[in-house]
């Protein structure tokens, strides 16, 4: 194709969006106001629900999905690891 006419995508990969995802696994997970089970609730999110994710500490990861945020345990999300921290 000609240089001027032509589109890579390393032409494209500064403007990739930086965001990572996650997949709800649980059926209307409960989100949480803090990272513990007693907080209040924020949200409910069905399961296929693919959110935004956030800050993860041992157990619990921050998410936002169609604009609710809470907090999620790990373990009902598909896309992050047990292990894994985020600041």
């Amino acid at each position: 194709c000609h240089a001027s006419r032509c589109l890579s995508s390393a032409s494209l990969a500064p403007e990739l969006p930086t965001v990572r995802t996650v997949l709800v696994e649980q059926d209307m997970l409960t989100l949480r106001t803090r990272p513990n089970a007693q907080a209040p609730v924020a949200a409910a999110l069905e399961a296929g629900v693919i959110a935004e994710l956030g800050k993860c500490d041992p157990e619990w990861c921050r998410i936002t999905a169609a604009g609710y945020k809470g907090w999620a345990p790990k373990a009902s999300l598909w896309g992050v690891e047990m292990d894994e921290l985020r600041d």
